[in-house]
């Protein structure tokens, strides 16, 4: 008797757990619908299943809890789409990576395609290629009419006449005066012959041509299609003008298992065109593009087979193929190779029953090879090696890799260089060459006899006498217009150096220094002067004068600036003022009003408390060498500046500064931890107006810190004092910023009111069963 209650008790705490876990949320808005695994979404199914749920029911959820119905529709797909032995292969796979295994390269790219690695899903993903009918176009003769179209009819000439019609749910249009005609399923061209001849029966003179009839279709009707099998499975409504390719596009083109290759046009239940996506991208035939019709339905049937080709051809990645198809339409398919591709033998690797294998395919099986689902082909890298190649380098007029012949001889080389420079070193030269094994060996050569037969990759090195002797340098910086390092030349003079350098600059004065190194024994005793430094002054007019200044190996020559010399410096200014745009600053004491008013003041729509300077800041090494560069925003106070100009708020500006004016906003920005960010209309309240407008405070905001950003750019943070809030000011433009709580200060997750609503329901069912427990126990 005691075994039997005690079974009932541990039964009613089950129910209890249950309950409460069933009160539980299954999804809710911050669930990134698009990288659930195949493994998240069978766990969904089965939650749904074990609370006996109905897609309206996780749709209601789902919507309760701020999931979009956009998200909502993926999740949905997801759900009706992925099988039970997908959701099984894709656990085994997360399993193997999350414990570390590696798993086949091939392997992993073929089970791991994605709709938009396929070659044709770019079609469908890129905004510009959306197809949409162009209804301002001249309405093409074959457009069949129907119910909801709207025409405008003129005669014009000896007769006039004019009349805007509709076509009726009978399928009539009604002419004033000329009657009613049946127009719905004739072309837009029978329509015209049909009207011309009822309204010749009125207006006589259309029959002799002295009179013009011209029908133009002013309104399009709207059809419905449904397209099946897609990213976006459902039913549209579309432009009767609409084609096959602009249904598809709204549908976001394929799922993941879709063809792109057998798409179906089911009109009437019959299949009246199967689409190739592949013809129109790879020939531009738009042949299959055919138009829609009131209730067609378009029918993505999946795949037979795909297959990757990787490696060097034009456009790699996986491509859907036809059964029969050979190797070279992949080919076709992915541009081909391109230039450096090894085509002699490409690598196949194929799946098997039990594993993988590899096969060496050639030229020959190209045309025949008729590629099988997972299929992965790698095309390699053609080899940097030469058949035919010997080259010459050095003190030669041509170095260069010329043709090697049979009984070619190092004379013949040194011809086809063009024979040796006036600095070649003539006594020896070295050949270098490769043996069978690969590995090179270096041969003595008399160039001056020439007589030694090459080898195919023969290198044959002349040394200039120039590379038996030390090169000196000179340097020269400063105010002249290319500055830097230069060979030094025997009898150099300042005057040939700054030749070199493109003459002075503008800014370049007379004083100039010239700084000599000491060369020392390395025994000398003193060690201290490690330089000579001499000033000299020259007119930078009369450049002449330097011819009498020689220059040493390793001189450094500094070019001095004229002290007094600065640059005109350059402000800008942007926004509603009358002359925007680029103004000299006249004087180091311009300041921001200055340029305000020099632009002519402000437009109707500009905010004056939305005026900002940005300014760069660049930061440099010791060796004056630019690391960083950022912008700081500088806020302004214009009703302050316009009161006292002459206060620091009026600063002087620096050249580059950027004057901001901002437009008037009549709304409020609400980002960050809130239920949806969202821009609030003005509306001269407190900040917890536009919060609550915004849905309220999300998860853990960090509400002492919620700040708001002005429109000049001032940021303005929360008040606390005895534990009262004293939130910001909010004005028109403003930005109001609530930050997350950080990690130390929350309390763990929070339940929604219906979790708490459920739980509650929950501990009272226990209650009564613990109530009826305990009568039971004391029977």
């Amino acid at each position: 008797m005691q075994k039997t209650k005690l079974n009932l008790f541990l039964a009613c705490i089950s129910v209890f757990l249950i309950a409460i876990s069933s009160s539980a949320q299954l999804i809710d808005k911050n669930i990134n619908v698009a990288n659930l695994s195949n493994a998240q979404i069978n766990q969904i199914r089965s939650e749904m299943t074990r609370r006996n749920m109905s897609m309206s029911d996780l749709e209601n959820e789902a919507r309760n809890n701020g999931m979009s119905a956009t998200d909502f529709t993926i999740l949905k797909s997801r759900l009706e789409a992925v099988t039970p032995e997908q959701t099984q292969a894709s656990t085994a796979v997360e399993d193997k990576v999350e414990r570390g295994t590696s798993l086949p390269e091939t392997q992993i790219q073929i089970d791991e395609v994605k709709p938009n690695s396929v070659y044709g899903s770019e079609f469908f993903s890129t905004a510009a290629l959306n197809f949409a009918p162009n209804e301002n176009m001249v309405t093409p003769d074959s457009y069949v009419l129907g119910v909801g179209d709207e025409m405008h009819v003129l005669v014009y000439g000896m007769q006039e006449y004019s009349t805007n019609v509709k076509v009726t749910k009978e399928g009539k249009i009604n002419l004033p005066i000329v009657g009613q005609l049946h127009v719905a399923g004739l072309t837009y061209g029978a329509a015209k012959v049909e009207v011309k001849k009822a309204c010749s029966k009125i207006y006589s003179s259309l029959n002799s041509g002295q009179s013009h009839l011209s029908l133009t279709l002013t309104n399009m009707r709207t059809i419905r299609v449904t397209v099946l099998g897609a990213k976006r499975p459902g039913t549209y409504s579309v432009s009767s003008l609409a084609t096959v390719f602009n249904a598809l596009h709204a549908a976001g083109g394929p799922n993941q298992h879709g063809t792109y290759r057998k798409i179906e046009l089911i009109r009437n239940n019959k299949v009246i065109q199967t689409i190739d996506i592949y013809k129109f991208l790879t020939t531009g035939d738009q042949s299959e593009n055919v138009s829609l019709q009131e209730n067609d339905l378009i029918r993505i049937p999946v795949y037979d087979i795909r297959v990757s080709i990787e490696g060097n051809v034009k456009r790699p990645g996986v491509y859907e193929l036809l059964p029969g198809e050979k190797f070279n339409d992949l080919l076709e398919y992915c541009g081909g190779f391109d230039e450096a591709a090894y085509r002699k033998n490409i690598k196949l690797i194929q799946n098997t029953d039990d594993g993988m294998r590899v096969i060496d395919m050639t030229e020959e099986k190209y045309n025949v090879y008729t590629p099988e689902l997972g299929d992965v082909f790698k095309v390699s890298q053609n080899l940097a090696k030469f058949d035919n190649k010997v080259s010459i380098r050095g003190a030669v007029y041509r170095p260069d890799d010329y043709e090697f012949v049979e009984g070619m001889t190092v004379a013949d080389l040194i011809s086809k260089a063009e024979g040796f420079r006036p600095d070649a070193y003539t006594t020896r030269a070295v050949l270098i060459r490769e043996k069978e094994d690969l590995t090179k060996v270096l041969v003595d050569v008399n160039v001056v006899d020439g007589t030694l037969n090459l080898q195919k990759n023969d290198e044959l090195v002349i040394s200039s006498s120039f590379d038996f002797k030390n090169q000196s340098t000179v340097y020269i910086g400063g105010q002249v217009k290319n500055s830097g390092s230069y060979p030094y030349i025997e009898n150099m003079t300042l005057y040939d150096l700054i030749l070199l350098a493109g003459g002075f600059t503008e800014m370049a004065s007379k004083h100039l220094e010239i700084s000599s190194v000491i060369i020392k024994d390395e025994k000398a005793g003193d060690f201290t002067q490690m330089s000579v430094v001499k000033q000299w002054e020259i007119d930078t007019l009369l450049v002449d004068q330097s011819k009498n200044l020689a220059i040493g190996p390793h001189d450094i020559v500094n070019i001095r600036a004229k002290p007094i010399f600065e640059k005109q410096k350059t402000v800008t200014i942007v926004g509603p003022v009358e002359y925007p745009g680029d103004y000299v600053v006249s004087d180091k004491k311009e300041r921001v009003l200055d340029v305000i008013e020099r632009s002519g003041g402000f437009k109707y729509d500009a905010d004056l408390n939305a005026i900002r300077v940005v300014r760069k800041i660049e930061q440099y090494d010791e060796t004056g060498e630019l690391l960083h560069r950022k912008e700081i925003i500088i806020p302004i106070d214009y009703n302050k500046i316009l009161k006292a100009p002459e206060s620091e708020k009026n600063f002087a500006l620096q050249a580059g500064d950027r004057i901001v004016v901002g437009i008037k906003r009549g709304t409020v920005l609400v980002v960050g931890h809130v239920e949806r960010n969202s821009e609030i209309p003005y509306a001269n309240h407190r900040l917890k107006y536009y919060v609550s407008a915004a849905g309220g405070f999300g998860n853990d905001p960090f509400k002492k810190r919620v700040y708001i950003i002005y429109p000049n750019g001032q940021a303005k943070e929360t008040k606390s004092f005895m534990g009262i809030r004293k939130y910001p000011k909010v004005v028109p433009g403003s930005e109001i910023v609530v930050p997350e709580k950080p990690e130390h200060k929350r309390k763990g997750p929070r339940m929604s009111a219906s979790e708490v609503i459920g739980i509650g329901s929950a501990i009272t069912g226990l209650g009564s069963i613990t109530l009826a427990i305990v009568r039971l126990l004391q029977q």
